[in-house]
């Protein structure tokens, strides 16, 4: 469920950006953050160089059926990934960044949550992922 929801959350970041004539871009940042009670949170930010969120669905942009393209999806990409990340201790933040169009959803979920309790986690070099990567440090990357 986790990975579908920031599926919808990369998807809707493309189809935004790529409306954007001079430079489609999508970033992707994945960190730990520190929660309520000191609880480790997980936070995946997507962001994309887009028009921005229409101010007339900003307040109802989780709502189902809200959507500012309705030619290529039916509005409930963001209900789910929200209903996701409550069922994971979780929510999901929109963030416009001020005037520069730039769109920001932050998906949180609880890091234990994020991990089934028999997971064992995977070091980087099993993973073919090398120390200095931004996914092996946590400091994120871009698509």
């Amino acid at each position: 469920k986790i990975e579908r929801a920031v599926y919808n959350l990369v998807l809707n970041g493309c189809q935004a950006a790529k409306r954007n004539v001079q430079e489609a871009r999508v970033n992707v940042e994945i960190r730990e953050e520190t929660g309520r009670e000191d609880s480790k949170m997980i936070c995946v930010e997507v962001s994309d160089s887009g028009p921005g969120v229409s101010p007339s669905i900003v307040d109802r942009v989780f709502d189902p059926f809200v959507s500012a393209d309705k030619e290529s999806g039916i509005g409930i990409g963001l209900t789910l990934a929200s209903t996701i990340a409550q069922e994971h201790g979780g929510a999901v933040r929109l963030a416009n960044r001020g005037g520069t169009g730039e769109t920001v959803f932050l998906f949180t979920i609880d890091g234990e949550a994020a991990r089934p309790a028999d997971s064992v986690p995977m070091p980087a070099a099993v993973l073919g992922a090398d120390r200095a990567s931004p996914i092996a440090t946590g400091k994120g990357s871009s698509l």
